[in-house]
């Protein structure tokens, strides 16, 4: 069965190489526009089914759709420009934020099978100077994260206290995505392949 990715983020592309599931990235084309009458966790299930839907008219596997926000009073997603990113860290600096990833998985290899979910974090950041934001915000990081942070790199310093699924921060819970897979019954380990066959191989949309 082949697996494919709905979502142009390397991070969940990575996530999946990482327990060795060979993919095919696909990215949709379609509209993130927040809708404010929605809480966080059906926003990020919404998204997420729309991400796998769109794709699954196209190609025939188990299609893997995913989208993550950060909340803090607000949904915020991927910051616009500098000012914007400075923003949303002034937003998150000496509080705890939530970030939200919404799963959602289909199968339509002789029958259609969905199944969706979302995994929930809890993050203390620490208090951030205004100096510290600034060369954040300098670099490329921000521009491409939900929250305009990345746990994995230089926001790292930023990051006092996780309570929950360190890789849902990342953009992909693997264990809710374990989970998800178990009750569509599909065996994860068959479609694990070795090390040295795991190749990530980009389509065009």
């Amino acid at each position: 069965m082949e697996v494919i990715l709905a979502s142009k983020s390397p991070r969940r592309s990575q996530l999946l190489n990482q327990i060795n599931i060979s993919h095919i990235v696909l990215p949709p084309n379609i509209n993130e526009k927040l809708d404010e009458n929605l809480s966080p966790e059906e926003f990020v299930r919404k998204i997420a089914l729309i991400k796998a839907r769109t794709i699954s008219k196209r190609k025939k596997g188990i299609i893997i759709g995913a989208d993550t926000i950060v909340y803090s009073d607000k949904i915020f997603g991927k910051p616009l420009n500098k000012e914007d990113a400075r923003k949303i860290l002034l937003k998150l600096s000496d509080r705890i934020h939530y970030v939200y990833t919404g799963l959602a998985i289909i199968k339509n290899i002789n029958q259609y099978q969905e199944i969706s979910g979302f995994e929930k974090t809890a993050i203390k950041m620490r208090k951030i100077s205004n100096e510290e934001i600034e060369r954040y915000i300098s670099t490329n990081e921000p521009y491409d994260a939900a929250g305009a942070y990345k746990i994995q790199g230089l926001a790292s310093i930023f990051i006092e206290k996780i309570d929950g699924c360190y890789f849902n921060v990342m953009g992909f819970p693997i264990f809710k995505f374990y989970t998800l897979l178990n009750n569509l019954n599909i065996d994860i380990w068959k479609l694990m392949v070795k090390s040295d066959q795991n190749e990530n191989r980009n389509s065009p949309i």
